[in-house]
């Protein structure tokens, strides 16, 4: 019991910091890494998901035993996010900047972790990755970049000579994809779009 207490008590210290660094623009999507198991673990044990905390009453089973097993089990989810590289802002840089040089080094850019991480970190990019090959997805955000006015015309509905702006693409397999990424992810297009992110990853 001393253990669990003294262990969720550094947890939640660090799930407030993460709260706060959420409101930095750097860090906004901070949630979304260990923070985010944290809260389906903390509401696993009856938590809230408002104010997820660990430090909370034990859990109870039917017997002593029992009930040992699952604060055991509680204190393991406690040392798992405490363990986690993206549960602190230094741990979460680390992993920004790995990713930066894994994108630089493949694609020959000199992105920053800053810049690289605005753009994976978005909605759509996550949506998109799950569906094509990575470099198809940055070969199309780069189309979408490159095109914005056309682009941000078509989703506002506008239209040329009566006809749906078409943008065009040299490579097929990226014109189509643009083009999905247009009729069907429109909502987080313009999200990305208004946050005036850079998308053309491979154009730098």
């Amino acid at each position: 019991m001393a253990e669990y207490r003294k262990l969720a008590k550094r947890a939640d210290q660090r799930l407030v910091r993460i709260e706060r660094l959420a409101e930095n623009e750097d860090f906004k999507a901070i949630k979304q890494y260990a923070y985010k198991k944290a809260v389906k673990d903390i509401t696993h044990w009856d938590g809230s998901r408002q104010k997820p905390r660990f430090n909370t009453a034990p859990p109870k089973g039917k017997t002593a035993q029992a009930s040992y097993m699952m604060l055991q089990a509680k204190v393991n989810d406690i040392k798992s996010f405490l363990e986690s590289p993206t549960s602190t802002k230094m741990g979460v840089t680390k992993v920004y900047r790995r990713r930066a040089e894994a994108y630089n080094k493949q694609f020959g850019t000199n992105y920053t972790w800053q810049g690289i991480k605005q753009v994976t970190d978005s909605a759509l990019f996550e949506k998109l990755e799950s569906k094509m090959d990575r470099y198809i997805v940055l070969q199309v955000l780069g189309v979408i970049d490159e095109h914005k006015d056309e682009v941000e015309k078509r989703l506002a509905g506008k239209k040329e000579n009566g006809q749906t702006i078409h943008i065009e693409v040299e490579d097929e397999v990226v014109g189509y994809e643009v083009e999905k990424v247009l009729r069907y992810y429109g909502k987080d297009l313009r999200k990305l779009l208004k946050s005036g992110v850079d998308m053309n990853i491979l154009g730098k």
